[in-house]
């Protein structure tokens, strides 16, 4: 009808139809049949019900989920997290296996699809087995590390198969310890009489044992641990409480004889958490009353790597050095500053192992000097408790980004200056 009424003013030769309205006519008629066209493919039986017996077999995720158990009490609970980097490795009705890695929402994901060989997961009526691979220096506190889950085959589900059982959750847990290093002035060895005695939160000192260059390793649990390192012939004795959390507490050498500096008057913590312009931001000079030199706050799951991931300790944010340089941090010209200690990773797998390198100056004199290895696994708690310095420097030694979190100081009052 439409077509007709198109070609008839076509052929139409009477006077009485101007140009103008034989092409409004024209556009009218070209509208309506592009709108009744367009009407047809739309009104194709929409939101039908699919026939789920004859749909064509999929894919989709069965995962295993990972996490920090914060807590360590076995069951993923509030403030656990994600954990990110943890290998499981999936073993087929074959006996040939593949591993892969929880991504930074904890999930461990492994496709299956019935008869797609292109899927590690394709068969039914058989069992695999998912087996999480614990890292060095963790326990797995929830959950069971090997799991044997047989598939059905299911028509009409998405990938043409169901777990009988799905993956159950699994919970890691690192191993706590207290590190650290008892030296003698200008790092020599310390006197013979030196000692470290640690009380725990059950009240019960501890001497510890000090291998040949002062270093003591002590298993430890979460709570405050009060250390007395002293030496009878230096007339010497130094208190420190350190609060075991989450993470192992690696400690910068004591040296025996040394005096404590007076604390500071106001602590602050950089936790990154003032985040919100954007994912990633400078963190400016006179931030938190220091001067800041190449450190970043980025949001955690920015970037993908698991450092970034792992090291969360509150809120969102992060912080790690801008493509790998050191860090410097100091204080306005003629001020000075505590820096108590932080939490550190580092970012990627493939620098697992990688070396934190601090550096601490009173002046122009270096007052300390730090080496810690990083995992990207989860942090180390790295406790400085220096005092009164003006420069601290933080790099890594092959040059890969260091994560950090929950960097606590001590900076001068403007009052006090």
């Amino acid at each position: 009808m439409q077509q007709s009424h198109f070609h008839a003013l076509l052929r139409s030769k009477s006077p009485k139809i101007k140009t103008s309205h034989l092409i409004r006519k024209l556009t009218s008629t070209i509208i309506l049949i592009l709108t009744g066209i367009q009407a047809l493919v739309v009104q194709a039986r929409p939101y039908k019900e699919n026939d789920l017996t004859n749909l064509t077999p999929g894919r989709i995720n069965i995962s295993v989920y990972v996490f920090h158990d914060r807590n360590r009490n076995g069951t993923y609970d509030l403030g656990d997290f994600p954990m990110a980097g943890v290998v499981t490795q999936l073993t087929r009705p074959n006996g040939t296996s593949v591993n892969a890695v929880s991504n930074i929402n904890g999930y461990t994901n492994y496709k299956m699809g019935f008869r797609n060989p292109k899927h590690p997961i394709n068969q039914a009526g058989v069992e695999y087995t998912f087996k999480v691979l614990k890292p060095t220096g963790w326990q797995i506190t929830a959950g069971e590390p090997v799991q044997k889950i047989r598939f059905l085959g299911q028509v009409g589900s998405p990938s043409g198969l169901i777990a009988e059982k799905a993956p159950s959750s699994i919970g890691l847990a690192p191993d706590l310890f207290l590190r650290g290093r008892l030296v003698g002035p200008n790092k020599s060895a310390a006197p013979r009489d030196a000692s470290v005695t640690a009380t725990g939160p059950d009240g019960t000192p501890k001497r510890l044992t000090l291998s040949k260059d002062g270093v003591f390793d002590l298993s430890v649990e979460p709570g405050i641990w009060s250390l007395v390192f002293a030496s009878p012939s230096l007339n010497w004795q130094l208190l420190r409480q350190i609060k075991v959390t989450t993470a192992p507490v690696e400690m910068i050498a004591v040296f025996a004889g040394q005096k404590q500096l007076p604390l500071q008057p106001q602590p602050i913590l950089e936790n990154f958490d003032w985040l919100k312009r954007s994912d990633l931001e400078k963190i400016p000079n006179g931030h938190l009353s220091l001067n800041w030199d190449y450190l970043l706050a980025v949001h955690n799951q920015s970037y993908g790597g698991p450092g970034y991931v792992n090291v969360l300790n509150s809120g969102n944010a992060v912080g790690y050095n801008s493509s790998g340089h050191p860090v410097t941090i100091t204080a306005p010209k003629g001020r000075i500053f505590d820096f108590i200690g932080g939490y550190f990773t580092v970012a990627w797998e493939t620098a697992n192992g990688e070396i934190l390198e601090l550096d601490a100056f009173r002046g122009n004199e270096r007052v300390a000097n730090h080496e810690l290895r990083l995992s990207h696994l989860g942090p180390t708690w790295l406790d400085a408790d220096l005092r009164g310095i003006d420069k601290l420097i933080l790099s890594t030694r092959h040059y890969w980004q260091f994560v950090t979190e929950d960097l606590r100081f001590r900076v001068q009052r403007a009052s006090d200056i």
